[in-house]
């Protein structure tokens, strides 16, 4: 990336999505609305807001702790899958640990 683009991205508070306007928030000031002034506030204040916002709306957390039991179950195969280029499997991976229980449907393409 060219140093104008970025800094032309950087300089961006809207954005348009389907035409629809968004404003995107400054990266630089705090949720109580106070500006971050130094390197020490970013570090300490900002950023750990920022990576709260992305765990609690976009990446979500990693369990504690591995899950005590785990079951991985092939529920289907499809060989023709893709035309006849790939493998399809249907996995089905079950855990239950001290965090709780769950399961995660998995397709998996082999060619």
């Amino acid at each position: 990336m060219n140093l104008p683009l970025a800094a032309a991205l950087v300089a961006m508070t809207t954005v348009n999505l389907h035409g629809e306007t968004i404003e995107i928030p400054d990266p630089l000031t705090l949720s109580s609305g106070q500006k971050v002034a130094s390197v020490e506030g970013w570090q300490t204040k900002r950023r750990p807001e920022l990576l709260e916002l992305f765990r609690a709306n976009v990446y979500g957390r990693a369990p504690i702790e591995r899950p005590r039991n785990l079951k991985f179950e092939v529920s289907g195969v499809q060989k023709d899958a893709m035309n006849g280029a790939a493998t399809r499997k249907h996995i089905k991976l079950s855990f239950s640990g001290p965090g709780g229980q769950g399961a995660i449907n998995v397709l998996l393409f082999v060619p």
